[in-house]
């Protein structure tokens, strides 16, 4: 397969992916976020290191971890999504058409995580009050931490 041709596959690989992450948010199927997850990597690792589409890539990977992280609560999802997003970033010039708009993204994903740490920490020192009080009320935050 020569150059032109992985080109082309990926181009079809992300347009999958598209239009299962739209039909996922029209139908809340999460086998469809799975299958544009899957599409969104495939489509990822046929572009080269330097081609101009990888970064956009990236953030359409990031998006769609973000997506799954918001409906299972995964935080590793989210921690991949904050990943790829960065790497997004990382290499799109600050002077590119859709720097700003992935620099908002990462800042909202950035957030999102920060508010979850935040949320942890403040059930682990009610637990410590509980605990302290000698309360037999216990929190299991290991849900959170999947």
């Amino acid at each position: 397969m020569n150059q032109m041709d992985h080109s082309a596959q990926a181009d079809q690989l992300e347009s999958l992916g598209i239009g299962y992450r739209d039909k996922y948010q029209r139908t809340g199927a999460i086998k469809d976020l799975e299958t544009a997850i899957q599409q969104f990597q495939e489509a990822l690792d046929a572009t080269p290191e330097n081609h101009s589409a990888r970064a956009g890539r990236l953030h359409l990977l990031g998006v769609g971890y973000r997506d799954r992280y918001q409906r299972t609560g995964t935080i590793k999802d989210l921690e991949t999504a904050i990943q790829r997003l960065q790497e997004a970033l990382d290499i799109t010039p600050e002077n590119h058409s859709d720097f700003a708009g992935r620099l908002n993204t990462l800042g909202l994903f950035i957030d999102s995580k920060k508010l979850l740490i935040s949320h942890q920490r403040i059930i682990q020192i009610s637990q410590v009050d509980f605990n302290i009080l000698g309360s037999d009320i216990k929190i299991d935050i290991t849900e959170w931490e999947k």
